[in-house]
């Protein structure tokens, strides 16, 4: 495309804006939108119409003070290169974005607006993590196989004795109790290892977010209620289907909403979301107001029988990153001590398959 000589800054800038593939914003010196590309909107879900002489809206509450700070070196023309922070989609999920500012001057030199590119920040750290991940998976899923083919044998022959022992006396009903439910407890983990380990007969279909949120909240409203949380859902009108294996990804939603109920013991509000993040993808949120984690123990989320429960065995995640890694997806956590735990998780639609 060739640029006429004839064209004005201000249409040259228009230009140079509507045809970068990356999200740019175009906002006065006290960080009212101007103008917002294409690349913005399919990056955070606001249309230029609605972001016009607004407040840019996708600051987080956690980084105004970053956001202030940095508005406040560009009034005095320094630029801002390649900051790693963090910035909301209209849908109340939060990206990892790669930011880059520098203010717009006029031919006589005065400061009239400034320039924010973003480029999504995590594609290489999650291709390297994934890899990572990978071979963690595989080395638990092979040692699950053994174990839990090991364990079940001897383990069914044990509750068959229990039951024979509980069906002869009416003593000890506790006893029987306790050891009929540690039993079961054990059961779940070894379905679990199985999950990990063995090959699912999977069928995929073309399946609305909207279809498996409505059903998985039907299902965990009770465990909610009875913990005192209360669930709200949100999601896009026109939100694109996906093209998934129904019971794996309503599985995930599970593992999640049941972790986002457990970290919040004295009660609270879950946050269910789903929008559409691009034309070919749809990223659903999972978010709590529960105690939060640290760093330390963000980085080591997903490792084999690590977990921030008391009676936990971290396998229900490893199970969770299963199913959004053979579905194509991506799976990431943000949280804070004392400022809840928000879970994304960003899933392909049929497109990506086709090719």
């Amino acid at each position: 495309m060739s640029v006429h000589g004839s064209l004005g800054a201000q249409e040259m800038m228009q230009l140079m804006m509507d045809q970068s593939p990356d999200a740019t914003l175009l906002c006065d010196m006290e960080g009212t939108v101007l103008r917002a590309n294409p690349a913005f909107e399919q990056l955070f879900g606001w249309t230029s119409q609605e972001l016009m002489h607004q407040m840019v809206p996708t600051i987080p509450a956690d980084r105004k003070l970053e956001f202030v700070h940095k508005l406040s070196l560009m009034q005095v023309g320094l630029p801002v290169k390649d900051l790693e922070t963090v910035r909301l989609h209209k849908s109340g999920a939060r990206l990892k974005v790669i930011l880059t500012a520098f203010p717009i001057l006029q031919e006589n030199g005065v400061h009239v607006s400034n320039v924010i590119v973003y480029r999504h920040g995590n594609e290489q750290v999650y291709l390297d993590e994934m890899v990572r991940k990978s071979d963690r998976l595989e080395a638990v899923a092979q040692l699950a196989a053994s174990v839990a083919h090991e364990i079940r044998n001897p383990l069914t022959a044990i509750k068959g004795f229990v039951q024979l022992v509980q069906s002869t006396t009416k003593q000890h009903d506790l006893y029987f109790e306790i050891m009929f439910d540690e039993i079961e407890r054990i059961e779940q983990i070894i379905k679990e290892f199985l999950l990990l380990a063995k090959p699912q007969a999977v069928h995929y279909n073309l399946i609305s977010p909207r279809t498996l949120l409505e059903h998985t909240v039907t299902l965990m409203t009770p465990q909610a209620t009875m913990n005192g949380v209360e669930i709200q859902v949100s999601y896009d009108s026109d939100l694109h289907d996906i093209y998934c294996e129904e019971n794996h990804i309503k599985q995930l939603l599970v593992n999640l909403m049941k972790n986002a109920i457990e970290a919040m013991p004295d009660g609270g509000n879950l946050f269910l979301s789903a929008s559409n993040l691009s034309q070919d993808t749809v990223i659903v949120s999972v978010r709590d107001g529960g105690c939060g984690i640290s760093a330390e123990q963000l980085a080591r989320l997903g490792e084999p029988y690590y977990t921030t429960k008391t009676k936990g065995t971290g396998l229900g995640l490893m199970v969770s990153q299963k199913i959004v890694q053979s579905h194509g997806g991506q799976m990431e956590f943000f949280s804070q001590p004392g400022q809840g735990t928000t879970v994304n998780v960003t899933l392909p639609i049929r497109s990506l398959f086709d090719a």
